[in-house]
């Protein structure tokens, strides 16, 4: 069974100036071809956040365009956070991005395999600064999912 969709609460400010919550709602995981699921739950375009900006970048990323409006939803210009769901025996392709990435394992257990052959195993509670490697995430287990929270930012290139 999948595993349920994150609840992302948004704040912000009103016209006074107090926080106040913008929103609160469930974000639908988009399903990959390996089955993966990948929540957007935040991005925008560039560092710093204006953080009075109310347009939701990671609609547009849901919707599979990166900020320039081509479906490219793993280089960004800025910064992404994301949910990526991953079902029990699935594997994705080796891959980089030109990004430095910070991966938080929430639930279950992944096997993280780089370029080089070596692999490690991460658990619920791991942490991952992936610094533009070449790179594929494993769900070993049989049967039940994993859920990793991901924030993907712009990086320089790998010389």
């Amino acid at each position: 069974m999948a595993l349920p969709p994150v609840r992302r609460v948004i704040t912000g400010h009103a016209d006074d100036g107090l926080a106040k919550f913008q929103s609160d709602a469930a974000v639908q995981a988009h399903e990959r071809p390996n089955g993966t699921g990948i929540s957007f739950l935040y991005s925008a375009p560039a560092l710093p956040i204006d953080n009075q900006d109310p347009k939701d970048w990671a609609a547009d990323e849901a919707q599979g365009k990166n900020f320039a409006g081509r479906p490219d939803l793993f280089d960004v210009p800025g910064i992404s956070c994301r949910a990526i769901d991953i079902p029990p025996g699935a594997e994705s392709n080796m891959h980089r991005t030109q990004t430095f990435d910070f991966v938080a394992v929430i639930k279950g257990s992944v096997l993280l395999k780089l370029d080089s052959g070596e692999e490690k195993t991460l658990e619920s509670g791991d942490i991952v600064l992936q610094k533009g490697t070449n790179h594929a995430w494993t769900n070993p287990h049989p049967t039940e999912w994993a859920r990793l929270y991901v924030v993907v930012t712009k990086s320089l290139p790998i010389r």
